[in-house]
Formats: structure tokens, sequence, C-alpha cells
């Protein structure tokens, strides 16, 4: 929505209000206190709802499916010794897949796929592929005004007063996924894609926990 100019950093979206995907009601948890939110907030706070309501700005075919296809996000790729990711599997519940994927429900991926778009979008390299050799390449980061917001949203979504966060610039993004065993039995997969420094990326982390438990 940045890139095609059809939204504001310090635009406000009124995620109190309901937001459907056909007749399914799309909660935030927890629900957030201060509404409206501005993208930048929606972004931190991982907004289900403002989520979406960005993406109704976009055309779903000809600007949504076009960014989704240039991140690699919507084919398979090669991740080196001869071997493919998996083919990303579109979910189209309802028929609006456009409005589920940003609720993080369309779209199963595999993790190099993820590291990729991520690896797009804050070097602003559409080049960027991530994958597995022996021997060491470099690469020059272009920086375009997109890919410098979202490092900074993401590197001041972590914003706290420890030193830890001001000495070492690594910012990231959380996610979580349900997953469907059988009907009465649900595990929960969630993920932390960091990368450092934030100012100019280096290195990207991907880290994966299935199923985690609340205790030692």
């Amino acid at each position: 929505a940045l890139k095609n100019e059809k939204i504001d950093i310090k635009q406000y979206f009124d995620v109190d209000q309901p937001v459907y995907i056909g007749n399914k009601l799309i909660n935030d948890f927890p629900r957030n206190s201060k509404i409206p939110l501005q993208v930048a907030d929606i972004l931190k706070k991982s907004s289900n709802r403002g989520a979406i309501l960005i993406r109704r700005n976009l055309d779903c075919q000809k600007e949504f499916k076009v960014s989704l296809d240039q991140i690699g996000l919507l084919t398979s790729t090669e991740i080196g010794f001869g071997m493919k990711s998996v083919e990303p599997t579109v979910n189209n519940f309802k028929g609006r897949y456009c409005d589920n994927i940003p609720f993080g429900y369309g779209l199963s991926i595999s993790p190099i796929q993820l590291i990729n778009a991520y690896g797009k979008i804050i070097s602003g390299r559409y080049d960027f592929e991530a994958s597995f050799e022996k021997q060491e390449k470099h690469y020059k980061n272009k920086y375009n005004k997109i890919s410098n917001t979202i490092n900074k949203l993401l590197f001041y979504a972590n914003e706290t007063n420890e030193d830890l966060y001001k000495n070492f610039l690594v910012a990231g993004k959380t996610g979580t996924a349900d997953q469907t065993i059988s009907s009465n039995n649900k595990i929960q997969n969630v993920t932390y894609i960091s990368f450092f420094p934030y100012n100019n990326p280096k290195y990207l982390n991907l880290t994966f926990m299935q199923n985690p438990k609340k205790k030692y």
C-alpha cells in the first residue's frame, strides 16, 4: 500500500469497527485500547483488522497480488543443492484470499520463502534470494523509501528503555499460525523474523517454535 501510494504512514484506521471476511468476524487479540490506530501502530500491534483495512485500499489483482508475486510469496524458489521450496498454498476462504492473507490465514509457505520476502522488503533489493551455498557472496543493498520506512517501523516496534535495543539495533516481527491436527486438537506455531542492524541489514534470522508451552 505504501509502494502504491494508497496510504500515508500517519493515516488512521478505525479497528474498533467490525471487520468481516464473508460472514466471519475478524478480531484483534488482545483488543487494542487506543483507537483508531495509525499505520505504524497497526504493524507494531499486529492488528488483523487494520491489516485487512489497509489491504482494501489496493486492487486485489493489479496491486496486491502483483506485490506478493514480486517478493516471491506466490511461487516456489531454488534453495541450493538442486532443491526447490514447496509451492505456496493459497486458501481462498469464502472467495476472499486477498483479505485472508494479511489476516495471516490464507497463505502457507516454506521458511526460506518467508526469509526471501523479508529480505526483499528490508534491503530494497527485489533480486534478494537466500540459498544454501558453500561460497560467500557480497551484495550492496539498494534502499528505497519503502524499505527505509519499514525498517524503522520494525525497529521501533521494539522500542524500550533497555540499553540492549539501543546498542544492538535489532529489528523484527512476530508471527503466529494455528494448525489443525484434528477436529478437537489445534496447535499454534509461532515465528520471529529479525534482522541486524536495522539501518543497514546484514543478517536475517528466522526463529520457529511449534506449539510452545507457557512453562519451563
